[in-house]
């Protein structure tokens, strides 16, 4: 997993456009808008689908569906931007910092 990419993670979800699921009403955002917000806060290397769902699966985000704008996640239990976005950034401090004990 590209480490720079988990890094900016946090601010990039900030600058996306998050949407509610309709069944459960937590907070979801799509792939293509996360690689929009990447663009957008200076992350200019190639994000791949693998990467992504790698990234994503690590902050604790699930597939949710696929539409048109690329494979959505769902952040569980998130019922606002502010509680997906919380969870994002304590999960990627804690992934970072197992990788750098190991």
């Amino acid at each position: 997993m590209n480490e720079e990419f988990l890094k900016r993670l946090p601010a990039i979800i900030a600058a996306c456009p998050m949407k509610r699921a309709r069944s459960t009403g937590e907070m979801t955002i799509d792939s293509a808008a996360i690689r929009r917000a990447a663009l957008d806060t200076g992350y200019t290397h190639r994000i791949s689908r693998y990467d992504l769902a790698q990234a994503m699966t690590s902050i604790g985000a699930a597939s949710h569906t696929k539409t048109s704008g690329g494979r959505r996640y769902r952040f569980p239990d998130a019922m606002s931007k502010a509680a997906a976005l919380d969870s994002a950034t304590a999960k990627v401090q804690r992934t970072l910092a197992n990788h750098k004990e190991n």
